[in-house]
């Protein structure tokens, strides 16, 4: 066995579970959308572009559901894969129950420079455009940090634990 041999990257995804359950839409879009960002950076990192979207979702009765789809053009675009996963999420879940944990995976993971088929309808300098659009957003991010640009719609409250929890020490010191 080598042990120098590093195993491929299959996969990027990232999940959360809520401190409060969503009840409609625009809330699963929010943090779909919050997810998708740290999923294009990642993508970005290992120099892999998505040709498939995975969900995974979690009701408050703990009854768990997935579902799959490919994406029209691989790509890392964090717009993008929020956006097909979405779609499938709307296509898919039915409201049983509010939900109480979500999960987004980029799937079919292909090199970033492998060339790609463009449909004879797509807008290649729009497609293009979002792309460098997107570099420039990761860049900044890089520099500055990661919540340096952000989407308006993820100023709200998102029902997301936060990224450094209060700790309540025993004797009732908070770290």
């Amino acid at each position: 066995m080598n042990a120098d041999f590093v195993s491929p990257v299959k996969s990027v995804g990232h999940g959360i579970t809520t401190i409060e359950d969503f009840e409609n839409d625009e809330q699963v879009w929010s943090v779909f959308l919050e997810l998708t960002q740290d999923i294009g950076h990642k993508l970005r990192v290992h120099k892999k572009c998505a040709d498939g979207v995975a969900i995974h979702i979690r009701d408050n009765t703990l009854f768990s559901k997935q579902w799959q789809a490919a994406l029209d053009m691989p790509t890392q675009s964090p717009m993008l894969i929020a956006k097909a996963a979405f779609a499938l999420f709307e296509k898919r879940y039915d409201w049983r129950n509010p939900i109480r944990s979500v999960t987004i995976q980029a799937i079919n993971l292909v090199p970033q420079d492998t060339p790609r088929q463009v449909d004879l309808f797509m807008n290649i300098e729009k497609i293009e455009k979002a792309e460098r659009l997107d570099q420039c957003i990761e860049t900044i991010r890089q520099r500055f940090g990661k919540n340096s640009i952000r989407n308006g719609i993820l100023f709200q409250n998102l029902r997301m634990p936060s990224e450094k929890p209060e700790i309540t020490m025993p004797t009732g010191v908070l770290c």
